[in-house]
């Protein structure tokens, strides 16, 4: 027993040895080394300069005779301002690119390359991290503490227009290391646009024409995965001169158009692009003669019926001159009142356009017409608008499980091809709301096709506890007949699509685009984590089509068909190659204007489309297309065409080209018998000189190639692929009628 004490005692008075040293030691230490503060200047290495951006251990972009400026931060500084024992900084600088000076403000980004991304929260300062995206303060300057051992893209985006945005690569840093980094960004127009407007009849010029630039800007916010567009505006714009020239400055870095104006001629919107920086490459711009709408209002008018318009809307897709292959809708708007002779004059109209027409008093529409208008050059065209003609539509919306949904919009809307999800750009004719017991009513709906179903996500009061489904609206056919249409409406909650996107050793790759389409809409979502797991919820029932964004080596994947409610489905991305491509005339010298691009063929006659490049007489490059046979096609505005079938393959050697073009013919197609778009692709030679859509009426001049040609196209009635062959001489202009079966 005494020994058992004895070594219980000696074990007690070690145990407060050690205390009482630890403690000394915690308090020497304390008054040896006070804490640092967030901005310290010491440089020893467990406290690293944090002050400096050109510390003489790490080497540094640019060599400044002055001393380096404190970064201008908040109070509270959002990030620690210490490293972890695996992580870096990056420093940031962020110039104008014209004279150099700083710029404040600016949200820098990092994303790591193959490694799982983390989500970056903007601060209010200029220190961040992975997770916390810094903004640049009055000297231009901010830094970010990341994980060392990964490359980063670094990404500087200003939060405002009219400026532009940057990037930058840091390889992988070593533990505790300070890499600097000067990114330069665009804040004035740095694109020349010459173009010279003519008659579409003649060709002679038109004087006065007003062109105004489209002003949208579109932003990526990554914490929800949302695109964000800008109102779309115009600016003051410029007039042709007498031969009908003009320039009219635009920006490489922001999605822009032109809107054309001219007296007597229809409005157009042309896309604002390059290869056309010099005025002996202006761009040519026709316009046709302005079509005339004369509407005469029939039926019982509303009460007050001093605000009674009629508006004309006519929304093209203008093709954008970003290298991403992004679109704009520019919409075009005309609008006339109603008078006392119930009748309006919309003049001014362009020709060979879808127009919609609506009957609006009060800011409230009381009838859209159900077919789109087209119209010739110079027609002028009668048309009648009768209200108070119809039935009332009477129905019921309720959720998978069979519950009512109350206080749930409703839209009615014009049924133009098939049942779908409403989106935010579609316009309700009418919308009501559904009751306790989730019924509703939409009045006086005249004699036509309808779609009936709840509104888009986006357009949910913020009342309306039911946000959170997915659905389909349904196709309402109402006669002359018809007094009252009953239709019952479903949403889901619980449906979802999952998956993961890997690479061919089924590595989850993280922050890759996965887009998803379908009747239920369309929408995108970033892959995430170490498994690169995506997901859709709540989706709407039926058939998906899924696809992946590549980028930085990986090739873009096709699209793939999945049922909702599929939670395994697995996206493999595959390395992408390069192809490389010159294109020169007859002579042997370099190709200045006209358009370059190039498209995966496919077995069904369709096609998988690359970026396009304007021709400015450079080598032209594309990176991360998929290995496989791809077809390369150059045109000229002046008739000239080549084309050219290659085999990419996937690596760093890219393939290359040498492109030759030479007079050839012109093809238009028509479609006689179809309302609906019809898609279809020209070959000559085995490769695939041209692909589009064509509707009913339009005449599309193509140049293709002299010799034989084969047409193909989708019959809407049928499904089947059909076909024609044709034959074309130098200079021919050949025009094709085609059926849809």
């Amino acid at each position: 027993m005494r020994s058992r004490f004895l070594v219980i005692a000696l074990v007690l008075i070690v145990a407060a040895a050690i205390g009482w040293w630890w403690k000394s030691a915690r308090v020497g230490a304390d008054v040896a080394a006070p804490s640092i503060a967030p901005m310290s200047t010491s440089n020893t290495p467990e406290s690293p300069r944090l002050d400096a951006f050109n510390p003489p251990e790490a080497p540094v972009v640019e060599t400044r005779t002055e001393a380096a400026p404190q970064i201008a931060t908040t109070p509270t500084v959002a990030t620690p301002s210490t490293l972890g024992p695996k992580e870096a900084w990056i420093e940031v600088e962020v110039v104008a690119k014209e004279d150099g000076h700083a710029l404040p403000r600016v949200r820098i980004y990092a994303e790591p390359i193959h490694r799982a991304q983390l989500t970056q929260k903007p601060v209010d300062a200029s220190e961040g991290s992975e997770k916390e995206a810094p903004r640049t303060g009055d000297d231009g300057r901010a830094r970010l503490r990341v994980r060392s051992g990964i490359d980063f893209d670094i990404a500087a985006t200003w939060e405002q227009p009219p400026m532009g945005y940057g990037t930058g690569f840091v390889a992988a840093l070593e533990p505790g290391a300070t890499h600097s980094l000067r990114i330069e960004i665009p804040t004035l127009p740095d694109l020349p646009f010459f173009g010279r407007v003519v008659s579409r009849a003649d060709g002679s010029p038109i004087a006065g024409a007003t062109i105004a630039r489209e002003e949208r800007w579109v932003s990526y916010d990554s914490t929800d995965d949302a695109v964000v567009v800008a109102p779309l505006e115009f600016s003051a714009g410029v007039r042709s001169a007498s031969d009908g020239s003009f320039r009219l400055d635009g920006d490489t870095w922001r999605e822009s158009a032109l809107r054309i104006d001219a007296q007597g001629f229809g409005r157009e919107i042309e896309p604002l692009g390059p290869g056309h920086e010099t005025a002996d490459r202006a761009q040519v711009i026709e316009l046709a003669p302005a079509g005339v709408l004369r509407i005469v209002v029939l039926g019982e008018l509303p009460a007050s019926n001093e605000s009674l318009r009629v508006e004309v809307t006519n929304r093209d897709r203008v093709v954008l001159a970003l290298g991403n292959g992004a679109f704009s809708s520019g919409e075009l708007r005309w609008s006339a009142e109603v008078g006392a002779d119930r009748a309006a004059t919309l003049a001014d109209l362009p020709s060979h356009k879808d127009l919609r027409i609506v009957l609006v008093s009060d800011g409230h529409v009381l009838l859209r017409h159900a077919d789109a208008v087209r119209l010739e050059p110079g027609e002028v065209r009668n048309l009648e608008l009768e209200l108070g003609v119809g039935a009332v539509i009477a129905g019921s919306l309720r959720d998978e499980k069979r519950a009512p949904v109350a206080d749930a919009w409703i839209w009615l809307v014009s049924f133009e091809y098939a049942e779908r999800a409403f989106g935010s750009w579609d316009e309700p004719v009418q919308r009501t709301q559904t009751n306790a017991a989730g019924r509703f009513e939409l009045a006086e709906v005249r004699v036509g096709d309808w779609l009936v179903g709840a509104a888009p996500a986006g357009e949910r009061s913020e009342s309306d506890s039911n946000a959170g489904f997915a659905s389909l609206a349904r196709k309402v056919e109402i006669d002359a007949r018809d007094r009252r249409v009953e239709v019952d409406l479903e949403v889901t909650r619980s449906l979802s699509i999952a998956g993961r996107v890997v690479d061919a050793r089924g590595r989850g790759i993280a922050g890759r685009m996965v887009t998803a389409e379908g009747a239920g809409g369309h929408e995108s979502r970033v892959s995430r984590g170490d498994d690169g797991a995506f997901e859709f919820a709540p989706v709407a029932p039926g058939k998906w089509q899924l696809r992946c964004s590549g980028g930085k080596g990986w090739a873009d994947t096709e699209w793939i068909d999945v049922e909702a409610g599929t939670r395994d489905v697995v996206i493999t991305l595959e390395r992408g190659g390069s192809l490389r491509v010159t294109t020169l005339d007859e002579a042997g010298d370099p190709v200045r204007d006209g358009a370059l691009e190039t498209w995966q063929p496919r077995e069904d006659s369709e096609v998988s489309t690359a970026t396009r490049w304007s021709l400015d007489g450079t080598e032209r490059t594309w990176t991360n297309l998929r290995a496989g046979i791809w077809d390369v096609i150059a045109t000229t505005p002046d008739g000239r065409i080549g084309a050219e079938r290659v085999n990419v393959v996937a690596g760093d050697q890219a393939t290359t080209l040498v492109l030759r073009v030479r007079p050839g013919g012109t093809l238009l197609i028509r479609a006689r018998t179809s309302k609906y778009p019809i898609p279809f692709v020209v070959e000559a030679a085995g490769v695939r000189i041209a692909r589009s859509w064509f509707r009913l009426g339009d005449a599309e001049p193509l140049v293709v190639p002299a010799g034989a040609l084969r047409v193909s196209w989708r019959s809407p009635k049928t499904n089947e692929l059909e076909s024609r062959e044709v034959h074309l001489d130098v200079g021919q202009r050949l025009e094709l009628d085609l059926e849809d079966g």
